[in-house]
């Protein structure tokens, strides 16, 4: 059986190598049978999804998705593949469960030019957070308490937040196609949704609710009164 590959199946293959090479030596991906399809990185921190314009009535398997690519395959033959599935690290089930079945906290509109914000700065983590009703994104170098500053931030409003909640990204997995996206915040999840494409990411930590209190005051941490006066003074209390 055959199959032709679409110029927009082939740009967000494209595309998930460029997001995925990073953290993996070699990118592997398998065309699963219908219209959805699937990508788990090696450390299970990065999950892609995406709809195929039409349905493909094979598996098809790539163990090497940068020389397949670069082969600029148009039509793929169920006959002439011999690579093994079975050697791929692709997602199972319980990976699927995990990273769509989670409850929704939050959505909110997450524009290109949000991104085009935080793109170009220097500091590594991105901060998602939600307090007094309002959603922040905080970018820093650190992935420290909210009262911990070196002082090299920046901070951009993103919208409402009906509750409270602090994600920690690290930039370098935030390679987005440029779209506007739905930014869904869920349990131990990030997700940025365009369509039919779904880009998911673990963050570095997370909290949420009550939990927020443990990184957003130092009372518990610093108890020396001289500490304190100096920590106020400063601002960092």
């Amino acid at each position: 059986m055959k199959y032709t590959l679409t110029n927009k199946t082939i740009t967000i293959l494209e595309h998930i190598l460029w997001v995925a090479e990073k953290s993996s030596k070699t990118v592997q991906f398998c065309f699963t049978k219908g219209t959805k399809q699937y990508y788990i990185n090696p450390q299970n921190d990065i999950y892609v999804t995406f709809e195929l314009e039409h349905s493909i009535k094979f598996e098809y398997p790539i163990s090497n998705l940068k020389t397949f690519l670069g082969k600029a395959v148009k039509v793929i033959d169920s006959e002439k593949n011999k690579v093994d599935k079975s050697k791929l690290v692709l997602p199972t089930h319980d990976d699927i469960k995990y990273f769509e079945g989670s409850k929704v906290l939050q959505t909110i509109d997450f524009k290109l030019t949000d991104l085009n914000k935080i793109k170009p700065l220097k500091q590594k983590y991105l901060n998602i957070i939600g307090e007094n009703k309002k959603c922040l994104m905080r970018v820093q170098n650190h992935i420290n308490d909210w009262w911990f500053d070196d002082g090299n931030k920046k901070i951009f409003p993103l919208g409402k937040s009906s509750r409270k909640f602090r994600y920690v990204l690290e930039k370098i997995k935030l390679k987005l196609l440029p779209n506007d996206y739905k930014l869904i915040l869920k349990k131990d999840v990030v997700r940025f949704q365009f369509k039919d494409l779904n880009y998911y990411f673990i963050p570095e930590v997370w909290w949420e609710r009550q939990s927020v209190k443990d990184w957003v005051t130092s009372k518990q941490k610093v108890t020396d009164k001289v500490l304190m006066s100096l920590y106020q003074r400063k601002g960092y209390m």
